[in-house]
């Protein structure tokens, strides 16, 4: 398509739909409650531009790499007394919210997450990998039981099928005989 605008507006259109027809059916089937709990976003929603351009200006100039503009050298000494008393005071504030971020940014410390405000940790390879293989042998001890109470129902049936197709089998023979017997009889 050579207009874009037109293709977007088609996409919108169509994630509006599926959009529309999930919602529906998970109402539909888990009922109001149900389906606006799984409807609900389950993540905190991502940070804007504004936030993360704040918080990297933010972190620039928490450098300590140059001096504050308070600590260079004044030409007036009242001036010099003054600004001083305020670096002071910068400096202490500043190192107390570095210590009590622990290094971490402001936008760092008021991300929520889903767990209790937790961050999850990635589980590693083996970790999955062995959850796989416990899931699987988990599903084949299940096949096992599930084939054995099939066979516990099934067994006794099939040898009552076999005893009746076998009685079946004997009527034939005898109706069979009694049949035979009675056409060859002169009535």
């Amino acid at each position: 398509m050579d207009n874009f605008a037109a293709a977007h507006g088609a996409w919108q259109q169509h994630l509006g739909r599926e959009k529309r027809a999930r919602q529906k059916t998970t109402l539909v089937y888990y009922g109001r409650k149900g389906g606006k709990e799984l409807l609900a976003p389950k993540a905190p929603p991502a940070p804007t531009v504004e936030d993360v351009s704040k918080v990297m200006f933010d972190r620039l100039y928490q450098s300590n790499s140059l001096p504050a503009l308070s600590e260079a050298p004044s030409s007036r000494p009242e001036r010099r007394e003054a600004m001083t008393a305020c670096s002071n005071r910068s400096n202490a504030s500043r190192r107390s919210r570095a210590a009590s971020s622990g290094g971490q940014s402001r936008q760092e410390q008021n991300l929520l997450f889903f767990n209790d405000q937790q961050r999850q940790r990635t589980p590693s390879i083996r970790s999955s990998m062995s959850q796989l293989s416990a899931t699987s042998s988990l599903w084949l001890e299940v096949e096992k039981a599930v084939q054995e109470e099939v066979a516990k129902v099934v067994k006794p049936l099939q040898e009552r099928l076999v005893c009746e197709e076998q009685a079946r089998k004997r009527a034939e023979e005898a109706l069979r005989i009694c049949g035979g017997a009675e056409a060859e009889m002169p009535s």
